[in-house]
């Protein structure tokens, strides 16, 4: 089992987020923290609002990867359980690369872009 740890880069974003969009930000902040990875398991995934999903139900792995000015600055991993995502960002998950590692062995294939 890994739990995913939200790190510094998780409040700069929240941060932003309200900042730039006079607390509209915030709507979308709860509405994407439903989706986002809380720990993953043997037997699956649960996200931070608590919804599990089984390895099972999974049914595809979405890789984005994130540039600036030409340079890979992060990368999300979208798992798909029917129409359902989960998120791993790893620009604010502080030990992206121990659930990525874990989730990866899990999935057999890379998860971030």
């Amino acid at each position: 089992m890994v739990k995913a740890q939200y790190g510094v880069g998780f409040w700069i974003l929240i941060v932003l987020l309200v900042g730039f969009t006079c607390g509209f930000g915030a709507l979308i902040w709860v509405w994407m923290r439903t989706m986002w990875i809380d720990e993953a398991t043997d037997e699956g995934v649960t996200t931070v609002s608590g919804r599990k999903f089984s390895w099972s139900e999974l049914t595809n792995v979405e890789r984005t990867t994130m540039t600036a000015a030409g340079a890979r600055v992060g990368g999300v991993g979208g798992l798909h359980f029917g129409d359902k995502r989960v998120l791993i960002n790893t620009m604010i998950v502080a030990n992206a690369a121990e659930v990525l590692a874990f989730v990866e062995k899990k999935v057999g294939a890379p998860v971030a872009g």
